[in-house]
């Protein structure tokens, strides 16, 4: 390759990590903007913005859960759960999702499966933020093999 390919080539890679940061940052601003919405009892916003954060990752269980949360208080109630099982999926804290179930069905007048539901969530331990601390530095360095810890942990910060 010639130093001009090098060059593009590089240009290339850096724009995209650039990106990579970019959409991140518009992941957390969607997220916090939807809290805050949901704080306010702004439903409709919120979910709007609870859905472009998981449109932009899909893959953060605080978001499907949050969403879950605006649509219980929308009386959506299907979708909630679907929302709950997507934030389940992903590993989130399981016990806070089995409560939230158990709202959900307890709001459907399916009172078994809430008891069920709040069984689960008192049976399951809830994360610890040493459970939540390790899964974010596995996560880090899925995504980022090549990376020492100090600079994974400069990167989230």
């Amino acid at each position: 390759m010639n130093s001009k390919a090098l060059q593009i080539l590089s240009y290339q890679e850096s724009s995209f990590a650039s990106y990579r940061m970019f959409d991140r940052l518009r992941y957390e601003t969607f997220y916090h903007r939807g809290q805050a919405l949901l704080q306010a009892k702004r439903y409709h916003s919120a979910l709007f913005a609870f859905n472009r954060a998981i449109l932009i990752d899909p893959d953060r269980p605080e978001a499907w859960l949050s969403r879950a949360m605006t649509l219980l208080s929308l009386k959506r109630y299907s979708e909630a759960l679907s929302c709950c099982d997507r934030a389940m999926a992903a590993q989130a804290d399981q016990s806070l999702i089995w409560a939230m179930r158990g709202v959900i069905f307890q709001r459907l007048g399916q009172y078994k499966a809430s008891y069920e539901s709040y069984a689960r969530a008192i049976e399951t331990p809830p994360v610890s933020w040493w459970q939540q601390l390790r899964q974010m530095f596995q996560g880090l360095w899925k995504r980022r093999a090549s990376t020492t810890p100090f600079q994974a942990i400069v990167e989230v910060g």
